[in-house]
């Protein structure tokens, strides 16, 4: 199922809890769903509008959000293993209780994200410089430590 049949189909349900799909999901309406405890392990959600969506519980594990808009958006208790997260948009995005590995942000602003303290750091994910430098004085010294941001960028090493 292609976006804009997903997207046909969807404005017409607004209660999607607990489906499970591996869709291609390129440029999907998706914003204000209800997503909860939705499978959506592998979609390919690039360019996605997802603003206020509720994905709280959902499995997000291998998803690609690049160019992705979360603003808004509760991703409390979500499983982001190995989510790519790249030039995504997050403007008061919900990270509460979300479980992280091998997450990928990388060129997103991050500043006034909510709940990264809460965040389940399962493993090592990956931040790049530019997400540390866009959201610099933001991002609590301990997201970026249980994130292994220091890890990955040994340069960022002596900064701290």
């Amino acid at each position: 199922m292609g976006s804009d049949e997903w997207n046909t189909w969807r404005a017409g349900e607004k209660y999607l809890s607990g489906i499970a799909v591996t869709p291609e999901l390129e440029k999907a309406h998706l914003n204000n769903l209800d997503l909860s405890h939705a499978d959506l392990s592998g979609a390919n959600l690039l360019l996605a509008d997802l603003r206020g969506a509720d994905l709280r519980g959902a499995d997000l594990s291998q998803a690609n959000l690049r160019g992705a808009d979360l603003s808004k958006a509760y991703l409390g208790g979500a499983v982001l293993h190995e989510t790519v997260f790249e030039l995504t948009t997050f403007r008061e995005t919900d990270f509460s209780y979300c479980k992280m590995q091998s997450t990928v942000l990388f060129n997103c602003d991050i500043r006034d994200c909510r709940g990264l303290l809460e965040v389940d750091h399962e493993g090592p994910s990956y931040i790049n410089k530019e997400t540390i430098r866009k959201s610099a004085d933001f991002i609590p010294l301990r997201f970026l430590l249980e994130l292994g941001a220091f890890d990955n960028l040994p340069s960022c090493k002596k900064n701290i």
